[in-house]
């Protein structure tokens, strides 16, 4: 390319170098201080030594406490998603049976959480609710959903005066319904 762009001139254009060093800033100490570096062997083999802590410690570390209830959280809804799912299979009898000789019984073996003033097990009626339970929850948030986000797509599409009456409609709905 020297030898064309010369050609083009009559010229010969002379390149310079590049500089070894761009910019050298004068040398001052670093403002932090820093821990001496550790030297990592990559050899295959090499001991790998971290450093050692008691189990308690390290076991608190890796199992925070907002971990523990997100699991404890997730078998819990298992569960009953399973009842809601199966209740045949987990309640110890029918919701309808009523057992005269145990009318107001503690909880106990037979009868988990006791029974009702019609002699009925009250963890069958828990177990077979959770069906009604579970299907009205996901019906209520389907139709709010599917209401707030029509509303909330008309607002942003059209925009101008209706964005604005339909977003003080909510704050209005909002206020009056919501604690």
């Amino acid at each position: 390319m020297k030898a064309a762009l010369g050609n083009v001139t009559g010229a010969v254009v002379r390149t310079a170098a590049p500089p070894d060093v761009l910019f050298e800033a004068p040398p001052r100490p670093p403002s932090v201080s820093l821990p001496p570096l550790r030297r990592i062997s990559t050899a295959p083999g090499a001991p790998h030594h971290r450093p050692r802590s008691s189990s308690r410690f390290a076991w608190s570390q890796r199992f925070q406490l907002g971990d523990v209830l997100v699991v404890l959280s997730l078998v819990v809804l298992a569960f009953v998603i399973l009842c809601a799912a199966f209740p045949a299979a987990i309640a110890p009898s029918l919701p309808t049976d009523m057992h005269s000789d145990a009318i107001l019984a503690r909880p106990g073996g037979a009868h988990w959480f006791g029974t009702d003033q019609f002699g009925r097990d009250v963890f069958s009626l828990v177990v077979y609710g959770a069906r009604e339970s579970v299907l009205i929850g996901v019906f209520a948030v389907s139709i709010s959903c599917t209401v707030g986000v029509s509303i909330g797509l008309t607002a942003g599409y059209v925009g101008g005066w209706l964005d604005t009456a339909l977003m003080r409609g909510i704050d209005i709905w909002m206020s009056i319904f919501l604690p």
